[in-house]
């Protein structure tokens, strides 16, 4: 149980732009296995990091990964 779930926010308007899953260092880092979205995204507005559940297998992180990128993209497509 080593695995979390994070998100990367707008740090101005705090609106969620990444849902991703990882361990150690990973929502932190900004070098490695992002797209060309994320490298954008972050180059112009910067980003925060908020842990939104901790300790978890990887299966479990893969369940609420897929959940809170499903709502994100609700919001997203119904605020436009």
């Amino acid at each position: 149980m080593e695995y979390y779930v994070y998100t990367h926010q707008n740090p101005k308007t705090k609106d969620i732009f990444y849902v991703g899953l990882g361990k150690g260092n990973r929502a932190w880092n900004k070098w490695t296995g992002r797209n060309k979205f994320w490298d954008n995204y972050v180059n112009k507005y910067g980003y925060e990091v908020e842990i939104v559940a901790e300790n978890l297998s990887r299966s479990k992180a893969e369940k609420i990964e897929n959940i809170r990128d499903t709502e994100v993209e609700q919001f997203t497509f119904n605020s436009s």
